[in-house]
């Protein structure tokens, strides 16, 4: 039997809307990288930032790694203080409750808030380099990525590698 003209219009109406719908449910992520100041000349830095030993370490020794392929290195005293920061938002909210001493502080996480599954998420990695002696900040790059949380998220290792390469091109 043949099909009449506006059924076959009708399907591949169909077929447009059921594509269009499951392209927008995929999940992206975008990734931007912007750059303030040039690299300074290589010498010894001090790091403080992302505790070695946590999880989130991975992309923190990326960019440590890239630094020193131009010619820094870590060391106890240096003209350079590296820092490097991660976010994430939204974010958990909470408060630190000091102590004498401070190695018995009590962390004091907020309650746990399920965000909406659908919601886009931003994450943001950002590697400073400043003067030790005075602070002033001589290069600073931020990666920023936009995703979905439970579809191809890395944790941040692609985002951290983009800006590895970007450090790399310079």
């Amino acid at each position: 039997m043949k099909r009449s003209f506006p059924s076959r219009v009708r399907i591949n109406f169909l077929i447009v809307v059921v594509s269009l719908l499951a392209a927008g449910c995929m999940s992206t992520s975008r990734q931007t990288i912007h750059q303030q100041g040039q690299l300074p000349p290589p010498g010894s830095f001090v790091f403080s930032g992302i505790d070695p030993g946590e999880r989130r370490a991975e992309f923190a020794a990326g960019l440590i790694k890239a630094l020193e392929a131009h010619g820094f290195g870590g060391a106890d005293r240096g003209p350079y203080l590296v820092q490097i920061a991660r976010s994430d938002r939204p974010g958990g909210v909470g408060f630190l409750a000091p102590a004498v001493p401070p190695e018995e502080a009590e962390a004091m996480p907020g309650p746990a808030a399920r965000p909406p599954r659908r919601t886009e998420r931003v994450r943001q990695l950002v590697l400073s380099i400043n003067h030790a002696s005075d602070g002033q900040e001589l290069y600073r790059i931020r990666g920023t990525e936009v995703y979905r949380p439970g579809k191809a998220d890395d944790g941040g290792i692609r985002l951290a590698e983009m800006m590895i390469a970007h450090i790399a091109g310079q």
